[in-house]
């Protein structure tokens, strides 16, 4: 009997406890506060012969002194505006200050108390894109380092070569390229994909706004060869042997032409070295033509012994 009775009076408590609570929160989410709100905004009924020149907001930021509930209820409102009713004419679309806060005070009611409203006017111009563009080659400011056991392999390739530019004819004229942002790539390992932002041009409308660069950057290995002595600049009825007839030349290579044997490299002899070389019988050897892609290339000794003969003619 005794533990029945501390039961109930322990659901009573409690009972009241949850009233008071429910009370409490009724009673504080009717209090008007200052909330900040973010409405969603759009055009609607756009024509196909408007494109905007710059992006209309996508939200409207609204101070509002409101109770929780009601702005718990039109938070999530969205505000639609028609484009014919704000068309100014002359390529303006425009919803001045008293114009937006009426529309947004009609979302809320007269009760409550609009304290801010961002942005305050909307003022948009626009084109007609079928006819008001122009394409223009871009200009690509661009700046790729490798690291130093790396290679940039190959040329930069970019997602697009031009872009459209929308704007009024006196502005188009003025334009005949883009650029875009600088950008400054160090130490690359990977090949690189970057997406680089076109620089904006007042007045006007660029799209695509952006494009994709990609910069090939493979690894560097090392790589041994044996090569012939090859003799430049001999008169035709002389013959030089050298000894030995191959050097071994070493070089680094990006990977993906370590067996590529169709880019040749060469180790050469000048005759005009021999004639005037100050040590009988040895002569210079140097790197003759080789790859661009060849980094670091070295051949195992600087001179060869030789000897000349004379061919009968």
């Amino acid at each position: 009997m005794i533990k029945s009775n501390v039961a109930k009076k322990l659901l009573l408590y409690l009972f009241f406890v949850l009233i008071s609570t429910v009370f409490w929160v009724f009673n504080t989410a009717n209090k008007p506060r200052i909330h900040d709100v973010e409405l969603p905004f759009s055009i609607v009924n756009v024509p196909d012969s408007v494109l905007f020149l710059t992006d209309p907001p996508h939200q409207i930021n609204v101070s509002i002194k409101e109770t929780a509930i009601n702005v718990i209820f039109k938070k999530k409102s969205n505000i639609e505006i028609n484009f014919s009713e704000y068309d100014m004419g002359n390529n303006v679309f425009r919803i001045n200050e008293l114009q937006l806060n009426a529309i947004v005070r009609e979302k809320y009611g007269k009760e409550s108390t609009i304290n801010s409203v961002m942005p305050d006017s909307i003022s948009l111009r626009y084109v007609d894109p079928r006819r008001d563009v122009k394409q223009v080659p871009i200009l690509l400011d661009f700046v790729a380092r490798p690291n130093m056991q790396y290679e940039i392999v190959g040329n930069v390739v970019m997602s697009s070569d031009s872009v459209k530019v929308y704007g009024s004819s006196e502005r188009l004229a003025g334009v005949n390229e883009v650029y875009t942002y600088h950008v400054d790539e160090k130490e690359l390992t990977d090949t690189l994909y970057r997406k680089v932002t076109i620089s904006p041009i007042a007045g006007a409308r660029i799209e695509p706004r952006e494009i994709t660069v990609m910069v090939p950057v493979e690894k560097l290995i090392k790589r041994e060869r044996v090569i012939p002595v090859i003799v430049k600049n001999k008169p035709e009825n002389i013959n030089v042997i050298t000894f030995p007839p191959t050097v071994k030349v070493s070089y680094l290579v990006p990977q993906s032409q370590y067996n590529n044997f169709d880019k040749q490299i060469s180790a050469i002899v000048d005759y005009n070295d021999i004639l005037y070389s100050p040590t009988l019988n040895k002569v210079e050897v140097r790197i003759g033509e080789m790859p661009m892609i060849y980094k670091n290339v070295s051949l195992n000794m600087d001179s060869v012994e030789y000897i000349i003969e004379k061919l009968d003619q």
